[in-house]
């Protein structure tokens, strides 16, 4: 069926033999979202607000969870890239070639602790936490010892509050997908059963484009510079 322009452009929607349709104009996302093709990804790294910063310590199942807690999904890892590339189809999101300084992504890396981050309880990194130091502490309060792997993880913390980069921003104007922390996506088929996902944008200390990924991690793993963004369909 033909598409009348002028009932496009005057009010967005028509009817046709009783049924209502919206035209692509009408069709937007939440507030806090962008919308690629035909899903919305959240506009900054979770908790999605910006000046924020973004949490870590997130497993894939964590994240689905946080996700799902707020009527939302973990990305698939075609429409994380989709986001990442643009209109354009760019490798780096700004252009063709990696530009240092551009995202949050040539920092000193830190030596970490494995005892310390091996302490980290799974119910910390619930769906209830809204921010990084919340998650903190969640940990904090619990014993003497995930205290300390709390502080820990502060000391090795450097991303840049959501949206600080302001030139780390793809075509489609998500904001901190190379960078920053990287970010949890789902495969849309695996072979195997416990490696579901794809960390995508690398880390503070290490620079990846849109299109390279790191998959051979668990389900279940979870890091100091491990984060996500949530999706939904339109």
């Amino acid at each position: 069926m033909k598409r009348l322009p002028s009932i496009v452009i005057l009010t967005g929607v028509f009817t046709c033999m009783g049924f209502l349709y919206a035209t692509e104009e009408t069709i937007t996302c939440p507030a806090g979202m962008i919308k690629v093709k035909d899903f919305c990804i959240d506009k900054y790294e979770a908790p999605n607000q910006k000046g924020d910063e973004p949490l870590v310590m997130y497993s894939m199942v964590e994240s689905e969870a946080w996700c799902q807690a707020r009527g939302k999904r973990l990305c698939y890892d075609d429409e994380w890239t989709k986001a990442c590339v643009g209109p354009k189809d760019l490798p780096w999101k700004y252009g063709t070639k990696y530009e240092k300084g551009v995202c949050n992504d040539s920092k000193t890396w830190i030596k970490y602790s494995k005892y310390y981050l091996g302490v980290w309880r799974k119910g910390f990194s619930n769906p209830e936490v809204d921010s990084f130091l919340g998650l903190l502490s969640n940990a904090e309060k619990h014993s003497a010892i995930s205290y300390e792997a709390a502080n820990h993880i502060h000391e090795l913390y450097q991303a840049e509050p959501s949206g600080a980069m302001e030139r780390c921003v793809s075509g489609y104007g998500v904001y901190d997908m190379l960078g920053n922390v990287e970010e949890w996506t789902k495969k849309r088929k695996t072979r195997r059963g416990y490696f579901n996902g794809r960390l995508k944008g690398r880390f503070w200390s290490e620079p990846r484009n849109c299109r390279q990924s790191v998959s051979n991690h668990g389900d279940l793993f979870r890091f100091y510079e491990t984060g996500f963004r949530c999706c939904r369909d339109l």
